[in-house]
């Protein structure tokens, strides 16, 4: 897919940016779209501070965790609260994002 001057990060009222968003919503295909485009910051976090590992585990959207874990992702990079992606999936009781 080409694009030029696409910008992927751009943000919604809530500060959350299109990665976020399909990771909150376990969109796979979308968030697999996004994680191919250049200049994606995988490590942004909306106005909670919520990345979105922390968005997609927290919502216990196994396959969508998986997709960011491989990529250079912070998996421990604290909320607004102080959680993480682990204690968001752990609050929210799903399991297979915990291992």
């Amino acid at each position: 897919m080409e694009q030029e001057n696409v910008d992927f990060d751009i943000r919604n009222k809530s500060g959350r940016a299109l990665l976020q968003l399909a990771a909150s919503n376990g969109h796979e295909d979308v968030v697999k779209l996004l994680l191919d485009q250049e200049n994606l910051d995988i490590n942004s976090h909306d106005a909670k501070c919520m990345t979105s590992l922390a968005r997609g585990s927290s919502g216990g959207h196994d396959a969508v965790v998986k997709l960011l874990e491989r990529e250079d992702i912070i998996p421990d990079q604290p909320d607004s609260t102080g959680g993480t992606a682990l204690k968001g999936a752990v609050a929210f009781g799903t399991e297979e994002v915990v291992r």
